[in-house]
């Protein structure tokens, strides 16, 4: 159960840095950090929960949470929002700043433009296990195994392995899942759909429910080819599991506008084997 809630803001990346939970507003002014603890929710303190348990909280109202003051926010900047629940929480005595060590907690992370209001609807699939990405020695190929979806919406009917060499964002843009291989080649798109993955030819599927995908391979899936990668680059995988699909019967690329998927975002050096936990 949770026990506590926190509002972070950040100006650039989108993971939280270890020393990230004990930065304060003051530290952001005089320019000690990008990133800083703007309120803390404790279960005394939460007013503002409605009915359908949804918190509100207004950021830049000057009030103070433990060791944090909740400042106003600079009207030049665009803002990162992550929300944090803990399970366990622990306060420096000396700060009154959240301990890292002595914490457990699951993020959350939102963009958007500081000046804008935005609705973020949480539709995440659920994975049983972890991801492992794994690039080759020659750097042109990948090694994808992740565990199937669950996700609120229905059962997942196919997935998309897409890529990326767009390493500053960590959404897909409106557009992306028609993109193939050959777009990235020609120099259209720096994100491409390499794979997909329905159920006739889910083959690599363990005892543990776990997919494999082998990206770089040339294989052709509806109307993208699995190309190799450039060893040159970095890349961010997306795994998108699908609850409905459609496709284009001119290209045989996916139909965005008559699909629904739930995306899941991994990044990190492309030349180093990461495990990713979700």
């Amino acid at each position: 159960m949770l026990s506590h809630w926190l509002f972070f803001l950040q100006l650039t990346g989108n993971t939280l840095t270890k020393g990230s939970l004990s930065k304060t507003y003051n530290d952001f002014k005089n320019g000690l950090t990008s990133t800083y603890v703007t309120s803390v929710i404790e279960p005394q303190n939460i007013q503002n929960a409605d009915q359908l348990n949804q918190i509100s909280v207004h950021v830049g109202d000057g009030t103070v949470s433990r060791g944090y003051l909740n400042g106003p926010l600079d009207p030049t900047k665009h803002y990162r929002v992550y929300i944090v629940g803990f399970t366990a929480i622990n306060f420096d005595p000396a700060t009154n700043t959240i301990d890292e060590d002595q914490s457990t907690a699951a993020v959350n992370s939102f963009s958007g433009s500081a000046s804008t209001t935005s609705t973020f609807r949480t539709d995440r699939a659920e994975m049983s296990g972890n991801v492992q990405i794994v690039r080759s020695a020659s750097r042109d190929a990948m090694d994808i195994t992740f565990p199937s979806f669950k996700s609120p919406s229905g059962p997942i009917v196919a997935y998309a392995i897409i890529m990326t060499t767009d390493l500053h964002g960590n959404t897909l843009t409106k557009g992306s899942l028609s993109k193939t291989y050959n777009d990235f080649k020609n120099g259209l798109t720096r994100t491409y759909v390499t794979s997909v993955i329905e159920p006739q030819n889910i083959q690599n599927t363990d005892q543990l429910n776990q997919i494999s995908v082998h990206v770089g391979d040339g294989t052709v899936s509806r109307g993208y080819v699995n190309g190799p990668l450039d060893p040159t680059k970095h890349y961010r995988v997306y795994i998108a599991g699908f609850t409905a699909i459609n496709f284009d019967p001119t290209t045989n690329t996916i139909n965005e506008d008559q699909s629904t998927a739930t995306v899941s975002s991994f990044s990190g050096s492309a030349s180093t084997t990461s495990t990713f936990r979700t």
